[in-house]
């Protein structure tokens, strides 16, 4: 019951709020994951500092989400470093490379094939 109706006073400190909810977690479920203990902690806060948390937690969203773009673009150009494009013609024959091969005695390449289109 004191588990359920655990709020964050006036003038508590967040830390003791914190440790408090924690030491009722283990107690109410030791096997308690840590999306509900959050879950649990983020319900009890003052009001105040549950908009700044939601505040906070948009704008890590945002900045890992910026960060993953740039990282990919990056990883990218990297990528593309030193790698021709391919340009064909009509009537150019080409060969395709074998992905996965069974054994080694299996060939690299099917073909010569044409470009038609």
């Amino acid at each position: 019951q004191q588990f359920d109706q655990r709020k964050q006073q006036l003038n508590e400190p967040v830390i003791k709020y914190y440790y408090d909810i924690t030491d009722l977690c283990k107690k109410y479920d030791p096997h308690m994951s840590d999306k509900q203990k959050i879950r649990k902690l983020a319900n009890g806060l003052k009001l105040s500092l549950y908009q700044e948390v939601i505040k906070e937690s948009v704008w890590v969203w945002v900045a890992t989400r910026f960060n993953i773009e740039q990282q990919q673009q990056l990883s990218k150009l990297r990528y593309d470093k030193g790698r021709a494009n391919p340009s064909y013609a009509l009537n150019d024959m080409v060969w395709f490379k074998v992905l996965v091969r069974r054994s080694k005695l299996d060939p690299r390449y099917h073909g010569p094939f044409r470009i038609i289109k």
